[in-house]
């Protein structure tokens, strides 16, 4: 599967085992259907448990971009998430917050669709207690924008598979631990369509929803990639929450 992505011949093959970018070779890490156990709504059946969930690959670049990917302290990422029923709920990530570099905000993150359509569950937390709940629908060519204090799932809501990237700072370990307490984000997604409130929170805020980008505010056109290396620097908020955007 080639993937449109402007400036760079990257191809996904069709087991899903290895990405090549103009010709370099790149390998997943995989989750399993049985590392989401602690953050589903219901149980799957055991013989699942060993199946891949997703793929995810990391640090993608051509070779003539990979330093100044480095020099900026940013990191491409390709996720591949098949469609799948696990449960009661549409096959999703595990969920995670990011840490704050100074201050009280946390990093930020960029998301894209390249293939398929992806549902972003994003929460805020303060103080024990979830005071926003978003979710954003997104399809092929739409970004989306993940703002300080934000932690995200991307759930895939079709019979099709998700091809989505990322861009994010290189220099901190995503914290999931929240997620794992609580079984999952604020909102389970079913297979049904419905978006069912995890009691794991207690009293939530009602979800609202936003629209997503087709281009970051600041930042050239085309895809995450191609804008990135249009303009560099305008990705430099991702080091730097101060800097982002407000979208919403």
């Amino acid at each position: 599967m080639k993937l449109p992505v402007e400036v760079a011949s990257i191809e996904l093959s069709d087991d899903l085992q290895e990405l090549r970018v103009d010709g370099r070779v790149f390998k997943p890490s995989t989750r399993l259907v049985g590392d989401l156990k602690p953050v589903l709504a219901s149980s799957v059946d055991e013989s699942l448990q060993s199946e891949p969930a997703y793929f995810m690959f990391r640090s993608v670049s051509r070779a003539v971009d990979e330093q100044l990917f480095k020099c900026l302290c940013l990191r491409y990422d390709i996720t591949v998430i098949p469609p799948r029923v696990l449960g009661e709920e549409f096959v999703k990530t595990f969920g995670h917050y990011h840490p704050t570099p100074y201050g009280d905000l946390s990093y930020p993150e960029v998301y894209e669709v390249l293939v398929g359509e992806a549902h972003y569950i994003l929460q805020r937390e303060e103080r024990g207690a979830i005071k926003d709940i978003v979710v954003v629908r997104a399809r092929e060519g739409d970004k989306v924008l993940i703002p300080p204090n934000y932690g995200h799932v991307t759930v895939n809501p079709s019979s099709k598979i998700l091809v989505m990237a990322n861009l994010v700072s290189s220099t901190f370990k995503s914290i999931y631990e929240p997620y794992k307490a609580k079984r999952g984000a604020a909102l389970y997604e079913l297979a049904d369509g419905r978006l069912l409130a995890n009691e794991e929170y207690g009293e939530t805020p009602r979800y609202r929803e936003e629209k997503p980008l087709r281009n970051l505010p600041g930042a050239a056109g085309g895809d995450l990639y191609t804008s990135f290396l249009k303009n560099p620097l305008a990705y430099r908020f991702l080091n730097n929450p101060l800097l982002t955007p407000r979208v919403w």
